[in-house]
C-alpha cells in the first residue's frame, strides 16, 4: 500500500508524510455512513424550481458534482466491500428533516443494519452508539458521508475521545466546497483520525 499522505490533506500539526500503521479486523470494525439521506442529497437537487432553483443549484454545484461523480460512488463501493467481509454497517441520519426522509436508495440499508436518528451533530450525543459499539467489541470506525466540516468532523473528534481508532475516507466525504473539505481533513488528520484514500482503505481491508 502507498503509505504517503496526500499533500492536499497533510496535517499542519503533525509534520509527517507517512500514514501510521493500520490493521482492519472486520469483526472489530464498523462502517458509519453519515447523513446520506434524501433530504440532504436528492431533495436538494430536485426540490427547487425556477429562478430560486437555478440560484440554489449554482451555489451548490461543486457539492452536487462531487456527490454524483465521487462521493456517492465511493460510498457504494465501500459499503459493498464492508458487507462482503463482514464489517458492521451503521447509518446516521439527521432527525426532523422532513416527513418520510430515508437513506438514499443507492445506499439502502439491508436487514440487520441499524439506522440511528439523532438531533445533534455528533453521533455520540443523545444516542447509544458508543455503548453499542463497545459492547459489540468494535475498536475501529470507518466514517464516510456528509458534511466533512460539520457532522462528519464532529463525530470523528468525539469518537476519538472515546478511544476508537477512526478512519475517514477522503473521496467518500463531501462538504459545500473542496476548500472546506480539504481544510477540515487537514485539521482532523492524524490528530483525531487517519484520513485514507478509497484505494488505501480497500488495500488495507484486503
Amino acid at each position: 500500500m502507498n503509505k504517503t499522505i496526500n499533500p492536499r490533506i497533510r496535517s499542519f500539526y503533525h509534520d509527517t508524510n507517512e500514514i501510521p500503521e493500520l490493521a482492519i479486523v472486520p469483526e472489530k470494525t464498523a462502517l458509519l455512513i453519515m447523513d446520506m439521506q434524501d433530504s440532504n442529497i436528492r431533495n436538494m437537487q430536485i426540490g427547487m424550481t425556477g429562478e430560486d432553483g437555478e440560484k440554489h443549484y449554482s451555489r451548490w454545484k461543486d457539492f452536487y458534482d462531487r456527490m454524483t461523480y465521487i462521493t456517492l460512488p465511493a460510498n457504494k463501493e465501500i459499503l459493498a466491500k464492508a458487507r462482503e467481509v463482514g464489517i458492521k454497517v451503521v447509518y446516521a441520519m439527521e432527525g426532523n428533516q422532513m416527513e418520510g426522509d430515508k437513506i438514499i436508495d443507492e445506499l439502502k440499508p439491508v436487514e440487520g443494519e441499524e439506522v440511528i436518528l439523532r438531533d445533534r451533530s455528533s453521533i455520540t450525543r443523545g444516542t447509544t452508539f458508543v455503548d453499542d459499539m463497545k459492547a459489540a467489541g468494535i475498536d475501529t470506525i470507518i466514517v464516510t458521508g456528509i458534511a466533512t466540516d460539520h457532522c462528519v468532523s464532529s463525530s470523528v473528534r468525539a469518537l476519538s475521545d472515546y478511544d476508537f481508532n477512526v478512519i475517514v475516507v477522503d473521496e467518500a466525504c463531501s462538504a459545500d466546497s473542496m476548500e472546506s473539505h480539504d481544510y477540515e481533513l487537514k485539521a482532523i488528520n492524524i490528530c483525531y483520525c487517519t484520513v485514507l484514500s478509497q484505494m488505501q482503505l480497500m488495500e488495507i481491508i484486503g
